[in-house]
């Protein structure tokens, strides 16, 4: 009798604790989903997955039905700005966020001679060769180029790795000569400057990794250059981090608020400036292709009074992103910030930002400003904002 009682004690102990250990796994699993309505969720997912593993005609590819899953989850949001990356493509943003390549520090397009330079980046490979915009490059080591494709090249160049190679050079002359050189780590600094008379210019590619730094220090050198004013090109520029933006701001205002950004539930992050700043006539030159920070960076200047904007409407991104990494290194990059400026306003819910002085370009002058083809004198935007300064 005995012997049957602790057995069965055995027992209710077993079982018990099989179910304290479902329980618990279970309430793990509500945890990590996010609650019990997620994890119901991603049952469901689980075994439209494992059907279609099993049961469709052929051998499916499930890592990209996978992908096409959560695909279909960030475009159910209908936000532009929110997107899934798989591995490779987040990898790549990650990069490019950092203002990090390794390449020969070009900007190309396809021309029907192979590529044509749109842009060449300071103390580069490619420009401590001597390449210049509007030159294209017609063969690499021997092979002719035409009829490529830029993520060929790409791919291409890097597979050298430290070894080099010879590019061929067509000047805008029509001039052929052969450069050699290799890809490097490079850091493209997104900042150009120079003088235009006595006005400053600086030229901001994106808000990304040292875009203040580099910024500031063209300032500061375009003053020592005997600068009476500034012009900041924000043209075809995509954006950034928030903490670029800030401390360009930040040294470029008066004691103030410059960025509020403000969660679903409310809560709200509000950066200022100090009261040191930059006592210089200002314009900002933006298109519609003046994405995020670019905007706030025009419309904060523009509050404060200390710049002019000139040029067309902006697109109108009063978003901000954040990139939620996924265990096999793809990410979900989703809108979780509404970003205000200093008076309230929201660019995306007013579709924009308006220049103060409006000038439009022509479609073929928009291309060759792309391309960086485009002359200052025949910059219809830039001169525009030079005569605002005067």
């Amino acid at each position: 009798m005995e012997k049957n009682s602790s057995k069965l004690s055995y027992i209710l102990v077993a079982v018990v604790s099989a179910v304290l250990a479902v329980a618990l796994v279970f309430s793990y699993l509500v945890a990590f989903a996010g609650g019990k309505d997620n994890l119901m969720r991603g049952a469901k997912l689980m075994q439209a997955l494992h059907v279609i593993q099993n049961e469709f005609v052929t051998e499916p590819d499930m890592n990209l039905a996978t992908d096409y899953a959560i695909y279909g989850m960030v475009q159910s949001l209908d936000d532009k700005w929110s997107r899934y990356m798989p591995a490779e493509e987040y990898a790549n943003y990650s990069l490019r966020r950092e203002n990090n390549y390794r390449s020969i520090g070009v900007t190309i397009s396809a021309c029907p001679e192979g590529f044509l330079l749109a842009d060449v980046s300071r103390d580069t490979p490619a420009y401590n060769a001597g390449l210049i915009p509007g030159e294209k490059l017609t063969h690499i080591d021997g092979e002719s180029l035409a009829g490529w494709q830029t993520a060929d090249f790409k791919a291409r160049i890097q597979g050298y790795g430290d070894n080099s190679f010879t590019l061929t050079v067509l000047s805008a002359a029509g001039e052929e000569r052969a450069v050699t050189l290799n890809t490097q780590p490079v850091f493209v600094s997104p900042i150009d400057f120079s003088m235009m008379g006595d006005v400053g210019y600086i030229q901001i590619k994106n808000f990304s990794s040292g875009c203040a730094q580099n910024a500031i220090a063209a300032i500061d050198e375009l003053m020592e250059q005997g600068a009476r004013a500034l012009v900041f090109d924000v043209r075809y520029n995509v954006g950034g981090y928030v903490d670029e933006l800030t401390a360009l701001l930040d040294y470029l205002l008066p004691e103030g608020q410059i960025f509020l950004g403000r969660t679903r539930e409310g809560k709200e992050d509000i950066v200022y400036s100090d009261e040191e700043f930059i006592d210089l006539p200002m314009a900002v030159i933006m298109n519609s292709d003046s994405y995020s920070a670019a905007e706030l960076f025009a419309a904060q200047l523009g509050e404060y009074g200390a710049a002019v904007t000139v040029g067309e409407a902006t697109i109108g991104k009063g978003r901000s992103q954040m990139s939620f990494r996924l265990f096999d290194g793809s990410a979900v990059h989703i809108s979780k910030e509404v970003y205000l400026t200093s008076k309230g306003r929201d660019l995306a819910a007013e579709g924009g930002l308006v220049p103060d002085i409006p000038v439009e370009l022509t479609d073929e002058e928009k291309v060759m400003l792309y391309y960086s083809q485009l002359s200052p004198e025949e910059d219809k935007q830039l001169q525009a904002a030079l005569k605002s300064l005067e």
